[in-house]
């Protein structure tokens, strides 16, 4: 693995090894800055547990012949064609994410995080609003509709999968600080990412710099891993973004691949 992104994560590595082992030292395993990726073996594997698949498989069970489009015609109606395709049915969630023992609050030292509510819209509508929040995307700041439908996605993540992205607080202060948590994105970059549970983090402007993003993100990482059926997480991650991959590294995360996304370099990682 030779290509520039993987050196500039070994230096985000290294500069996060001493706070991983903070955060993370129930891990048990090596220290960040033991791995090079010129001498990682596996190339483009990923090590650790078995991938499971986020969604169950398996048609939904059919409503009966009232939904059968090529059912024959009755009382002289036309006969309806045969569909061409089938539909695309959705595919039953996994229980162990519905389950209600998976967390609808977590709270950490100086943060809570709960399921994001309409309450939550104005103060991430300011936070959507600020460019700097968007340097490593290839967009620039939201909207009001705009941010207004980014809280029906995650919002909507919760009722679909049963987990997903907290809106974070400072306990201290009582004000919104951001979101982190995990969700099923879909974008397409193969089942060895698209089918674990993606982590993500944002931290509002006036909050960076104090450690709420590691803190937050591994709270949520100890409550998706400890899931039966999923037991891993990824993330991605800009190539340039150097908080973000330090914040990966202390939270125990391996680069696997690297990929073009939506017009920039983006590293792939896994636990």
């Amino acid at each position: 693995m030779h290509s520039p992104f993987a050196r500039t994560y070994r230096c985000a590595v290294a500069a996060g090894a001493a706070s991983r082992c903070q955060v993370l030292a129930r891990s048990g395993g090596p220290a960040v800055n033991e791995w090079a990726a010129n001498d990682d073996a596996a190339g483009q594997a990923i090590a650790g547990p078995p991938w499971t698949r986020l969604f169950g498989r398996g048609p939904l069970p059919a409503d009966g012949p009232a939904n059968n489009d090529s059912a024959p015609a009755r009382n002289g109606d036309e006969a309806r064609p045969a569909l061409a395709a089938p539909i695309a049915i959705p595919p039953r969630l996994a229980p162990s994410l519905t389950a209600p023992r998976f967390p609808r609050r977590i709270e950490t030292p100086r943060l809570a995080l709960d399921m994001p509510t309409l309450e939550d819209f104005h103060a991430l509508q300011r936070m959507a609003a600020d460019a700097s929040m968007f340097r490593y995307s290839e967009r620039g700041a939201m909207t009001a509709d705009e941010a207004w439908n980014l809280l029906l996605r995650h919002v909507g993540h919760w009722l679909v999968a049963g987990y997903g992205v907290f809106t974070v607080r400072d306990k201290a202060s009582g004000r919104f600080a951001g979101l982190v948590g995990g969700s099923s994105f879909q974008r397409n970059l193969g089942p060895d990412f698209d089918a674990v549970p993606e982590m993500t983090w944002t931290i509002a402007s006036e909050f960076r710099g104090r450690g709420f993003a590691t803190e937050a993100a591994a709270a949520v990482v100890e409550a998706v891993e400890a899931q039966p059926a999923l037991q891993s997480t990824v993330c991605l991650i800009h190539v340039d973004n150097q908080a973000s991959l330090r914040v990966a590294a202390k939270l125990g995360f391996r680069f696997f691949r690297y990929c073009d996304y939506r017009g920039y370099g983006a590293g792939l990682f896994c636990r």
